[in-house]
């Protein structure tokens, strides 16, 4: 039995390996931005690269994760169904509500309404383009109408992860890890919205956070890894005095900062 597992979304993922339906296209869109002429070889060492210099909280306690950027519950309940016998101890990183995860075409996330307009451009897939076209339509005109469907659904699934495996440790993603992620952007006098604007700045940030706040979190499970339940992150002193510009790097420049 392998020691840890964790299960969640981009609070846990390793967004350097993954590809879905849109990334390529997103990849695209970055090469144009830095006027550069796309390659399939130079974006595989951009990406192990990015996976150098930057490391998730999970890698320090040499987890395996399940984490995929912009999934929902469902998956990560999915997941951990499949997968927690594995492990002697389960995190399971809870997100937040009205996101949509399926597995009608191999997994495919999406975070929210304008999300999936955005994903709509970065797919190079027509039949995906209409995926996102209805799922876009869903969320406007029925996900978001029948709020407490979804509450009621979600706390099923995390009650039965305590059936299933009262031992599990809870994290919650909104707002205990985004406040280290609200900090860090706080510190750098930048909004979300800028620091999310692709065309402008790219966000080297593994699981939201620099390297100094993901190697806080994980020192902060590894003193509470006996424990079970939801925990209290409140009292965790984040940093807040890290760089800028070793995390938002100007797109224009980010693929010679990876490569470098």
């Amino acid at each position: 039995m392998t020691s840890i597992g964790i299960f969640g979304d981009s609070f846990t993922a390793n967004p350097h390996s993954e590809y879905n339906v849109t990334t390529e296209g997103f990849i695209k869109e970055i090469y144009k931005v830095c006027r550069r002429k796309y390659s399939d070889e130079e974006a595989e060492l951009v990406r192990a690269k990015w996976g150098e210099k930057y490391i998730g909280w999970h890698r320090h306690l040499d987890a395996c994760t399940y984490g995929q950027s912009g999934s929902d519950l469902y998956y990560s309940y999915n997941q951990f169904v499949k997968h927690h016998k594995k492990y002697k101890t389960c995190i399971f990183v809870v997100t937040s509500a009205f996101r949509y995860s399926t597995n009608s075409k191999g997994w495919i996330h999406s975070a929210s309404y304008e999300d999936a307009i955005e994903k709509i451009n970065f797919t190079t897939d027509y039949s995906t383009k209409l995926y996102f076209k209805s799922l876009a339509n869903f969320f406007k005109n029925i996900y978001y109408n029948d709020t407490e469907r979804v509450e009621f659904i979600n706390q099923a699934m995390l009650d039965s992860i305590k059936l299933l495996r009262p031992d599990t440790i809870f994290i919650n993603a909104y707002p205990d890890l985004k406040q280290a992620y609200d900090l860090e952007l706080a510190s750098w006098n930048t909004t979300h919205e800028e620091s999310q604007d692709y065309t402008k700045y790219f966000d080297l940030r593994h699981c939201h956070m620099t390297n100094e706040n993901n190697k806080i979190l994980a020192d902060f499970v590894k003193n509470n890894i006996n424990k079970s339940g939801y925990l209290n992150l409140s009292k965790v002193e984040w940093n807040k005095g890290t760089e800028k510009s070793n995390y938002l790097v100007q797109t224009k420049n980010v693929i010679d900062w990876l490569l470098s």
